[in-house]
């Protein structure tokens, strides 16, 4: 999974937008900043597990319990991977946040659990992005996605899945 890498942290100068995706790479970092100053946490799940249980374990499973369907009961006990978004309340943020996992075509894939949470009145648009370029007969990737909406927010989900030609 990418999140925003933490070489791009640093400031962005005029010397290092001087490449084929400086203009781009001065936004992410502009956004960065942004969503920082505001509040939205955006990482992986390991790291919210670790940093902001709190929110994790406030809201993880509550509109899809654990031990719920199919999808929920293998990457229960196989989790592995996800994000974790919360956008406190009143927040608008304006610019996409996009995330992006890929699989490798291991026997076992990733068994993501994605939580995504908009307190009241706030506004996001989550772009999930998977690619599995490499198509074996006994590969698996499966995951859950939470979207937890309180009262007066609005989330916009997409998921853009880029697969093997065979598939």
């Amino acid at each position: 999974m990418t999140v925003i890498p933490d070489d791009v942290s640093k400031p962005a100068t005029p010397n290092s937008r001087s490449g084929g995706s400086g203009e781009s790479e001065a936004i992410l970092l502009r956004h960065q900043a942004n969503l920082v100053a505001k509040g939205v946490v955006v990482t992986d799940m390991a790291t919210a597990r670790r940093e902001y249980s709190e929110l994790v374990n406030a809201y993880l499973g509550t509109s899809v319990p654990l031990n719920d369907k199919t999808s929920s009961a293998v990457t229960t006990p196989w989790w592995c991977g996800g994000s974790f978004v919360y956008v406190p309340p009143g927040v608008d943020v304006e610019l996409p946040i996009q995330v992006h996992a890929a699989t490798g075509g291991a026997p076992r894939g990733p068994f993501e659990r994605t939580l995504i949470v908009a307190d009241r009145g706030a506004k996001v648009h989550y772009i999930e992005g998977c690619s599995a370029p490499v198509y074996t007969s006994d590969s698996l990737q499966t995951g859950v996605v939470e979207v937890v909406v309180k009262a007066g927010a609005r989330v916009s989900f997409t998921t853009i899945q880029t697969v093997a030609h065979c598939v």
